[in-house]
């Protein structure tokens, strides 16, 4: 049978050294597991203040015993392990520390106030639960000592405040180093949200533990980590506006195709009178045709159309045609009201290169042209602004309508270069995809203009599904991180 130590079974040893031992022991009547520590003759009682200690920051200490022979104290069995332990496996994320910072001021808190706050704050007396929650002890964390593997507490002296000692867990776990408590708090050398870093910075001036608690409650209701889905929302605010652009194109192409039906020629008129708009204010040469050979052509081949009260009159022929280039079409046919075969002549070969698609709408609905209108609203919506405020801001409105900011390994904000550098590596794959899907409205490489924006999607769909950061991020050695 196991051994008895009062009322429990010893289950295994977990510490031994000098005479004093810390053993897993098992209530038989509550069911339940059991901290026994065995003590040398002479060992004090605990005090009562600990005795009657019930919050969860605190070990509870159950029962005890002072005798010649016998001198010991049960304390909860609480599962988890100690923090330096913990450290051991890798660095911790804010998302966690955070938590076991505001259950160890919350304890002090409490603590300072009934006078139970431990003699000694340090590393090795913390224990976080298997809840992820963080205790505080009165004494080393059983088992340390009897492993050579573990990582012994750094020296910490008796700390005044309570905020030298959370700055020193901070520190330890989200660096994954013991000896990163030494630092002060607000070096701490990871990627972290702005708001933590400048609470950190100001955590040396709350010199009251009572002060910690409010300051800390907060920064467990803001964003801790920019996540998957958050990095996934920003690339789709970046095509929000292009997509929306071209399925707006398709609507307006449809639309015009149904009405161009009703009222054929409306379209190419319209294009033609905006054609010799811009030539007057952009293309002022020789080579281009006058008015009177833009007149002239009008008369001769769209009198009907204008003529016409009804289609003249139309929705769409209101909505292209209008201002001064519908004051031209009609002083057109009133200046030229029968145009000779050899004026006709003149104007059809004056304006015969400058002429308009006769099929722009076939044009306009095809995929290629889609493509091109998407890679285009892309590059100079969304691209060139993101590089501009990238120099300017460190980000656009995207990242600050989402909440996002990069920083550096060590945590410092990226510099503007750096930034810049990352923006470059994002947007670069969408350059071929740009050149290939203007050159595909002439009929040229349709497939690889496809291919190159595909490729583009597909690299934007792999950095939004790599953890924690993207491909961008990676090469540039940027980290997102809430602000």
């Amino acid at each position: 049978s196991k051994p008895l130590i009062g009322p429990y079974h010893v289950l295994d040893t977990l510490e031994d050294s000098a005479g004093a031992a810390w053993l897993l022991g098992y209530d038989l009547r509550l069911l339940r597991k059991v901290w026994i520590h065995t003590l040398l003759p002479g060992a004090p009682q605990v005090p009562a203040p600990l005795r009657n200690l019930g919050r969860v920051g605190r070990l509870r200490w159950l029962t005890g015993r002072r005798s010649p022979e016998k001198n010991w104290d049960a304390f909860e069995a609480v599962t988890g392990q100690p923090l330096l332990q913990l450290l051991q496996e890798k660095p911790q994320p804010w998302d966690r520390v955070r938590y076991w910072l505001y259950d160890l001021a919350t304890e002090s808190s409490a603590a300072q106030k009934d006078g139970t706050l431990p003699p000694l704050l340090s590393l090795d007396r913390v224990w976080i639960t298997g809840d992820g929650r963080a205790k505080l002890l009165d004494f080393p964390a059983p088992g340390l000592p009897a492993s050579p593997a573990t990582p012994t507490s750094p020296p910490i002296q008796n700390n005044p405040h309570v905020s030298l000692f959370l700055g020193q867990v901070a520190a330890a776990a989200l660096e994954g180093q013991p000896n990163a408590a030494a630092k002060p708090s607000g070096e701490i050398s990871v990627p972290l949200p702005l708001h933590v870093r400048k609470f950190f910075q100001n955590l040396p001036q709350l010199l009251d533990a009572d002060a910690l608690v409010p300051a800390l409650r907060p920064l467990l209701q803001r964003v801790a980590v920019v996540t998957r889905a958050r990095r996934a929302v920003i690339v789709a605010a970046c095509v929000a506006f292009p997509l929306l652009t071209v399925c707006s194109s398709i609507f307006g192409v449809t639309f015009l195709e149904r009405s161009n039906q009703r009222t054929p020629g409306v379209f190419e008129l319209s294009q033609l009178l905006q054609q010799r708009s811009a030539m007057r204010r952009w293309g002022k040469n020789q080579s281009s045709p006058d008015d009177r050979q833009y007149a002239v052509y009008i008369a001769s081949h769209y009198r009907a159309l204008i003529t016409n009260d009804a289609a003249w009159s139309s929705s769409l022929a209101l909505s292209l045609i209008k201002g001064d280039d519908r004051v031209f079409a009609q002083q057109s046919l009133a200046q030229y009201p029968a145009p000779t075969a050899k004026d006709i002549a003149e104007a059809d070969a004056a304006l015969k290169k400058f002429l308009p698609h006769t099929d722009s709408i076939t044009v306009l609905k095809r995929p290629s042209f889609a493509l091109m209108l998407m890679n285009i609203s892309l590059a100079f919506y969304v691209c060139l602004p993101a590089l501009i405020a990238a120099l300017a801001f460190r980000g656009g409105l995207v990242l600050l309508a989402t909440g996002v900011t990069f920083v550096r390994r060590d945590g410092a904000p990226a510099s503007r270069p750096r930034l810049f550098w990352r923006g470059l590596l994002t947007w670069l794959p969408l350059v071929p995809a740009v050149v290939l899907s203007a050159r595909s409205i002439a009929g040229k490489n349709p497939g690889l203009a496809a291919l190159a924006f595909g490729l583009f999607c597909a690299l934007a769909i792999v950095s939004v599904a790599l953890p924690q950061r993207g491909m961008q991020d990676r090469l540039t050695g940027t980290w997102p991180v809430p602000r």
